[in-house]
């Protein structure tokens, strides 16, 4: 891995040029395996590839997990309670399994008096679709962990939390994606559906996206029909 050769990257709109080692990044995925390695590639014939439409931010956390096995919170001990509160919210008559997936938890008394600075929540699903995008399987598991943790402390009923919620099912139905991140995102808002109603801006949304709609139906029919 040391004498591998330096495989450049140009990312986003910006153009930022990340090195990282060629038979590292090949390492991570098929995908990737053939843009280093495949001579029929002009990336792999250059060691370069230009990736204008994927954000640095997603693409740091990306290098991060290659020499890691795991990437940094943006928001690691910026949570706090009035955002991220305790108390459990139950509109739907939830199966169990569903009830565990969603339960609020009380976060870790370090989170206490500080304010929540970026949208966590939406920053794991940009870097599930990324890893999705490019079979790098660890990464996508990892991702969608974190997400799924995250909800289980997010309080809706919070306008904080509310905005950054409707963010994610936003970026989730704008455009295609991942099918496991859209169940996910779906049934969390299907659970969580009497406070993001709240929003004029989810309302808009749901009005804008069949899909959404169809989803949060199915849902919430599963639910009451699940026991």
């Amino acid at each position: 891995m040391a004498s591998s050769k330096p495989f450049r990257f140009t990312i986003g709109p910006q153009k930022r040029e990340f090195t990282m080692p060629s038979a590292l990044v090949a390492a991570q995925s098929p995908a990737f395996q053939r843009l280093v390695n495949n001579r029929s590639f002009k990336e792999a014939q250059d060691q370069h590839s230009q990736l204008e439409h994927v954000d640095e931010k997603i693409f740091i956390r990306f290098i991060e997990f290659t020499y890691t096995g795991k990437y940094a919170n943006i928001n690691e001990d910026l949570r706090m309670a009035k955002i991220y509160g305790s108390t459990p919210m139950t509109p739907l008559k939830m199966s169990r399994q569903s009830r565990e997936r969603f339960r609020p938890r009380m976060p870790c008394s370090s989170h206490w008096g500080r304010s929540l600075q970026k949208n966590s929540v939406l920053d794991h699903a940009r870097v599930f679709v990324f890893a999705d995008y490019w079979g790098v399987t660890r990464l996508a598991g990892l991702s969608l962990r974190l997400l799924g943790e995250e909800l289980k402390v997010a309080a809706p009923e919070r306008p904080m939390a509310r905005e950054h919620i409707i963010d994610l099912v936003e970026y989730c139905f704008a455009d295609a994606r991942p099918p496991m991140l859209v169940i996910l995102v779906t049934q969390y808002a299907a659970f969580k559906l009497p406070d993001l109603w709240m929003s004029g801006e989810f309302q808009d949304i749901l009005r804008n996206s069949s899909d959404l709609s169809l989803g949060l139906v199915s849902s919430i029919v599963q639910a009451r029909f699940s026991n």
